[in-house]
């Protein structure tokens, strides 16, 4: 008797489909059908709508008042062009920016109309054959007096435009606005570049401009009460500290600010710009260890920043802008470092009362630590050596 033939069975296709607002599978009546309920669809309706009349994002306006804003445009106008940046990165503006910042620090205490510190170029913008451009590689946080002496000197290094190739399209023109020339600016650095530099680092309205906008919305010109909180605000020359205490006068609220007071001496400075551009300029590693040791010594046993002197200062500044490092330059930086040991070491020891102990209280293992630390990058400096022999014979002898 033959075996039955068996018939496959037909496993049945889920038709279902998955409801693009809930998630849960429904069975739907027809192909187009979307969600499972008339809520969902609701819901989805909603939805589209809302998408296809969300508008663009608008980048953020400019914040004319801000201070690195204007930093820009005051050396745009000085130039006659906004080509200056061309070329400049993400990376490059950050810098830019903190190097503003160091500058801002350091003139908080000046009594000088234009500060203490200015932006010096290495290749200067004007009296040169090609224009500086305005990007660290050409720059440097420098004394206003020196910058002043040096004019439009130009001893080697740096960035520029070269004559044949600045265009026109980038010049600032006669009766350009502020906020033309940012824009066009902005369009030199190339817009992906600056958003992404202003995400990161935000460039908020200058505190002055805070405090008048905010009493720009607070004060009603036909409340006869806000009349005589209007003429102060509209006193000519009226100081940012006045407006902060006109705000308070009329919310009724202190406003807590952070003092933007911060001594920076000329050491201080030197020393973090020659780090800076080191990165640039490896030459300089040998300058920077020099200024580095004189400062951490006099921190050490003086509490006080080293004091420089106009002269040394100079040095420094021509050393910075372009200047070649020789042998030469190294036996000159060798005696700088020699003597102002020295010298350090003497005031220290002569003051028992202020400042750290007298240098001949100090056990010679105390005194060849220090050694080590301060004095490794000079292994080759035999004048650097001669004085730690100097201060351990003194100590040894006492």
């Amino acid at each position: 008797m033959a075996p039955a033939k068996r018939t496959a069975t037909k496993t049945k296709k889920d038709t279902r489909k998955i409801c693009t607002i809930c998630k849960k599978k429904y069975q739907p009546e027809h192909k187009a059908m979307k969600t499972c309920s008339e809520e969902c669809k609701l819901a989805r309706r909603n939805k589209v709508a809302k998408n296809s009349t969300r508008k663009k994002r608008e980048p953020k306006p400019l914040q004319m008042s801000n201070a690195f804003i204007r930093l820009l445009l005051r050396h745009a106008k000085q130039a006659g062009t906004v080509q200056i940046v061309e070329g400049v990165t993400v990376g490059q503006l950050a810098e830019l920016h903190e190097m503003h910042k160091l500058h801002q620090r350091a003139n908080s205490t000046s009594s000088a109309a234009f500060g203490d510190f200015q932006f010096s170029h290495v290749y200067p913008v004007k009296g040169q054959k090609h224009t500086g451009k305005f990007v660290p590689v050409n720059l440097v946080i420098g004394s206003s007096g020196l910058n002043r002496s040096f004019k439009n000197t130009y001893l080697g290094g740096g960035a520029y435009i070269p004559f044949a190739e600045k265009s026109s399209r980038w010049d600032v023109l006669g009766g350009m606005s502020d906020r033309d020339i940012m824009e066009l600016m902005i369009e030199c650095i190339t817009r992906p570049v600056w958003e992404a530099f202003t995400k990161v680092t935000k460039l908020p309205a200058s505190p002055r401009q805070a405090h008048l906008d905010t009493l720009g919305t607070l004060l009603d010109p036909s409340n006869a009460e806000h009349a005589e909180y209007l003429k102060v605000m509209n006193t000519p020359g009226i100081s940012t500290q006045d407006l902060k205490s006109l705000v308070e006068a009329v919310t009724g609220k202190e406003l807590f600010q952070i003092s933007t007071r911060c001594y920076v001496s000329r050491m201080v400075v030197l020393v973090m710009e020659t780090r800076r551009m080191s990165a640039y300029r490896p030459e300089l590693l040998p300058v920077l260890d020099v200024l580095e040791q004189v400062e951490q010594m006099s921190s050490h046993f003086a509490h006080d920043s080293f004091a420089i002197t106009e002269f040394d200062e100079g040095l420094f500044f021509d050393i910075l802008h372009g200047k070649t490092v020789t042998d030469t330059t190294l036996e000159v930086l060798d005696d700088f470092l020699v003597e102002n040991l020295t010298s350090i070491y003497e005031a220290a020891a002569i003051r028992p009362v202020f400042g750290p102990r007298p240098i001949d209280s100090y056990s010679p293992a105390q005194l060849a630590e220090y050694r080590a630390i301060s004095s490794e990058a000079v292994v080759a400096s035999p004048g650097a050596s001669d004085f730690w022999d100097y201060v351990m014979e003194q100590q040894l002898a006492a």
